[in-house]
């Protein structure tokens, strides 16, 4: 740790100022839920209230990269920020690809990297030997959906799903269908589990008659669906057409990145024509989305309207903020926490296994509610399930918190 001392004459005593350095991994593309002007607005409000639970003389100094969403930037920037400063505490990078890399390096430098991305279930598969220094902060990761989605498949009795993923190149995040469904596929056929699964990757040019009718057919009855929403609603107006929504299907939809007006009325195109929005909103009634459980307290609405407000302008609508932001303001309370602890105890933040030790395996009350840890720094995710209101034609939550 970095002492600034400085020789206090009035009290005849020595003060010893104690620097704690944040080294702040982030894309500056505002099209993602988590560019760097939607979260640090949320750390810096953590600041704020973490500084009446420290010691008046803890001061943290925050270093920001932008890593272009790019995984070779997000490490290197990681490498350089390292380099020409002691670095307490990496916050991010969320390219999994980034983090995968980045993590392994900080488990050498014994510092801890605290990611709301890091979504791929292998971040769990090998943690104790490459992912040690790695606490998943964020509000979803694939470990979790995939359970959840077991959950559900016993919830109804359902015994055989039909994986269809969007392939690489056209996902907001990088290849985040391929690595959902490849977690999902792989928990789903665990010798654990009595529920089959078989997977389609979705390129581009594929005939959705021919997928619906080959892949799907007979063969299967729950279809669970990972691409973006023009591809999903051209799927279910196909689907329509061919009588899929005949009752005797259930199709499901991952939607993670929506706004809230967006994931509102999924089926509806304001440049579309009547009769395929009507369609759509037909078939939409097959299908239910899972999706991330919005906090609808007081404390979240006063917080999300202070991050609007500090924001650059256009960072947000006129909703509130997404998930991400609020997982992002709670990971740092986490990382206050484990400082308080450990000043207490003398301890050092410069040890890295400390103070992971102190952020896992236990919950707390952050803005987005009671946030737990697993014993693998593994955040616990809590998921709605939505369904479509046919008089309204809004989709609403029919079962939530499963998990």
């Amino acid at each position: 740790m970095k002492l600034l001392c400085l020789l206090t004459i009035i009290y005849s005593a020595v003060r010893c100022d104690m620097e704690v350095n944040i080294a702040v991994l982030l894309p500056n593309i505002t099209r993602y839920p988590f560019s760097v002007d939607k979260l640090l607005p949320a750390l810096e409000i953590g600041i704020a209230y973490v500084r009446y639970t420290l010691p008046p003389n803890v001061n943290f100094n925050v270093r920001y990269a932008d890593t272009k969403f790019d995984t070779t930037v997000g490490v290197a920037k990681g490498i350089l920020l390292h380099q020409e400063e002691t670095v307490h505490a990496f916050f991010g990078p969320v390219c999994d690809y980034a983090v995968a890399q980045l993590s392994r390096m900080a488990k050498y430098w014994n510092i801890p990297l605290i990611s709301v991305g890091a979504m791929a279930s292998d971040f769990m598969k090998y943690r104790k030997q490459d992912y040690s220094s790695l606490i998943r902060a964020g509000p979803v990761n694939f470990n979790n959906v995939a359970e959840y989605i077991k959950i559900l498949m016993d919830f109804f009795s359902w015994k055989k799903m039909k994986i269809i993923s969007k392939g690489k190149g056209e996902d907001l995040y990088e290849d985040y269908c391929s690595l959902l469904s490849k977690a999902v596929h792989d928990y789903l056929n665990s010798d654990s589990s009595n529920i089959t699964s078989d997977s389609f990757i979705l390129d581009t040019g594929v005939n959705l008659e021919d997928l619906l009718v080959n892949e799907i057919g007979n063969s299967y009855g729950v279809v669970l669906l990972c691409a973006p929403s023009d591809i999903v609603r051209n799927i279910m107006i196909t689907a329509d057409e061919l009588g899929f929504d005949n009752g005797e299907y259930v199709f499901l939809n991952i939607d993670f990145f929506s706004s809230q007006g967006e994931s509102g009325k999924p089926w509806y195109r304001e440049n579309d024509s009547l009769e395929r929005n009507r369609k759509a909103k037909k078939a939409y009634e097959a299908l239910m989305t899972i999706s991330i459980r919005k906090p609808t307290s007081l404390a979240y609405r006063s917080f999300s309207n202070e991050v609007k407000s500090q924001a650059e302008y256009g960072s947000f609508g006129e909703e509130e903020v997404n998930s991400f932001v609020g997982a992002f303001h709670d990971s740092f309370i986490l990382y206050a926490l484990a400082l308080k602890e450990t000043f207490a105890n003398n301890g050092s933040i410069t040890n890295g296994t400390e103070m992971i030790e102190r952020m896992t395996n236990r919950s707390f009350q952050g803005i987005t509610g009671t946030v737990s840890i697993d014993v693998n720094g593994n955040r616990s995710s809590d998921f709605s399930l939505l369904d479509l209101d046919p008089v309204s034609g809004n989709f609403e939550a029919s079962i939530s918190s499963l998990i």
